[in-house]
């Protein structure tokens, strides 16, 4: 378990988080998060299953994958989880951790309400979510021999 002054640490570190200029409302949101740890090679969230939590990697690391193809590895400060809080749809991608892995977890309305507060937070999973769409399309295009 993180301490309370682990967690605001490890918050600040992070650049979802970076542009967040009020402590308080850190501390706060630091204070609502939970901790999920998990094995290695458990699965954390089967291919087609609808997610309820954003997860930040403290430690460890967990694949993203479909069947045996590997997409991308994350790793400590990087988060998942986020595709399910903002869409209908549901994943095509199963993830399960590589190492045993530590998170904290926000659920949707934390997220929503934290993004309320701070729009920034918004702009930093759009950034994330624009880098893994380019890394997805160089690992279809390797795929598709071209």
């Amino acid at each position: 378990m993180l301490k309370q002054a682990e967690r605001i640490e490890f918050l600040l570190n992070l650049p979802l988080f970076q542009d967040l200029d009020s402590p308080e409302f850190l501390r706060r949101l630091a204070v609502a998060m939970e901790e999920v740890t998990f094995a290695a090679e458990e699965p954390i969230l089967a291919q087609g299953a609808r997610g309820d939590l954003l997860y930040l990697i403290v430690s460890g690391s967990v694949q993203i994958h479909i069947g045996t193809t590997v997409l991308e590895q994350l790793n400590p400060s990087d988060f998942f989880g986020e595709l399910p809080l903002f869409s209908p749809d549901p994943p095509q991608i199963a993830i399960r951790a590589q190492t045993p892995t530590h998170c904290l977890t926000l659920s949707q309305l934390q997220l929503y309400g934290a993004i309320d507060v701070a729009p920034t937070i918004a702009l930093g999973i759009i950034r994330v979510l624009c880098q893994r769409i380019h890394r997805l399309n160089q690992v279809i295009a390797s795929l598709a021999g071209a």
